[in-house]
């Protein structure tokens, strides 16, 4: 398993948060993080991970009519808050969410949309528990740590144990609420430092 979680940054002069999540053996995987800047720098990046999911935090489809996709009013119903795409900045990075999508998607690359807040939600947990879970998240970025729950809810995509609202006008993935246990009983995570 290869997995790259993506916090992106509605502009390019900041940083974007970036996750990768490989398996060493079938019970160990290795974490790593970093920061970059640009698409051209991002697409690069994963261009040459072979992953094979990529899950982007930003929203990767317009509404099809109003400010906010259907999909995100099915996450409010769910107790779930996010920004309407349209909302002033969530525009600019709704577009740079479908371009870099739409690029990565070049290398034959299978993309998700998550929202990390909204996947700590769905499986109950805090960002106290996430500490407690992976003590080194606390040297990290607050982009790095987003890109890392990102990169978990890749994981939970591919080991098929995630829930997805799905509207007409696009798809969020979450992992399922059972998922941390899962992953902590499963699997030991190391961090690898760069």
């Amino acid at each position: 398993m290869n997995v790259v979680g993506i916090d992106l940054a509605v502009y390019e002069r900041n940083p974007s948060g970036i996750c990768i999540i490989k398996n060493k053996d079938e019970n160990t995987l290795f974490v790593k993080t970093l920061l970059l800047y640009t698409d051209d720098e991002i697409i690069d990046f994963v261009s040459k991970q072979i992953a094979d999911v990529v899950a982007i935090d930003a929203p990767l489809t317009m509404p099809i009519k109003g400010a906010s996709r259907e999909i995100y009013g099915l996450m409010r119903k769910r107790g779930m808050r996010a920004f309407p795409e349209l909302f002033g900045f969530m525009k600019k990075l709704t577009e740079r969410g479908i371009r870099l999508a739409s690029a990565v998607k070049k290398y034959n690359i299978q993309v998700i949309e998550i929202h990390p807040r909204s996947s700590l939600f769905n499986m109950n947990v805090s960002r106290k528990d996430l500490f407690a879970a992976f003590p080194w998240l606390k040297n990290l970025t607050k982009d790095e740590i987003d890109a890392f729950v990102a990169a978990v809810t890749g994981l939970a995509y591919l080991l098929n144990e995630y829930e997805e609202l799905s509207g007409i006008d696009g798809s969020i993935i979450f992992p399922s609420q059972s998922f941390m246990m899962l992953l902590t009983s499963r699997y030991k995570l190391y961090y690898v430092r760069t």
